[in-house]
């Protein structure tokens, strides 16, 4: 079976929160502290069997599909939602582009209108690489919850009721 890769657009905590580094927000997530510190590596990685292909050109979002969810935030995580989700019924210029961070190329999303983008390539047995940074703003109904770094990865389904295999939801990097 052969998967898509999502990128879904998230919030990020309000300006109590964010006055607490990485370690405490980890802590208050965890709760009790690790008796004996972890280290965690990766060992007996497979060696590359082809050449790495490139998601993001850098440039542009070719490739990528965006999708939006509800238009009221309010009713992202309601059972039975009174209403439709935007999909792709509008542009999403405003809340996906691209652009430059500390110089390099990198993919912006507001996240103000739950969402994601999805690549049109079809992937299996591969190794991802991400690196992510969240911005100041917040947005419900994520406002008081923990960061969310937006990665859904090994997903099928249509947009906004895929199924994952792995879901990469809270990190104490900052």
């Amino acid at each position: 079976m052969r998967f898509k890769l999502a990128l879904i657009a998230v919030a990020t905590l309000g300006n109590a929160a964010m006055a607490q580094d990485s370690r405490e927000q980890a802590r208050a997530i965890a709760g009790d502290r690790v008796a004996t510190p972890q280290r965690l590596e990766l060992v007996d990685i497979p060696k590359p069997t082809g050449k790495a292909v490139a998601l993001f050109d850098g440039r542009s979002l070719n490739g990528w599909t965006p999708w939006l969810g509800y238009a009221d935030p309010s009713v992202t995580y309601q059972a039975s939602p009174p209403m439709k989700p935007v999909g792709v019924s509008r542009s999403t210029d405003g809340d996906f582009a691209v652009g430059s961070v500390d110089g390099a190329p990198a993919l912006w999303v507001k996240g103000q209108t739950w969402g994601s983008l999805v690549h049109e390539a079809d992937l299996r047995d591969y190794h991802l690489r991400l690196q992510f940074k969240w911005g100041s703003r917040t947005w419900a109904p994520r406002e008081k919850q923990p960061r969310n770094n937006g990665l859904l990865y090994h997903t099928h389904g249509a947009p906004g009721r895929c199924s994952a295999r792995g879901v990469h939801r809270r990190s104490s990097r900052s």
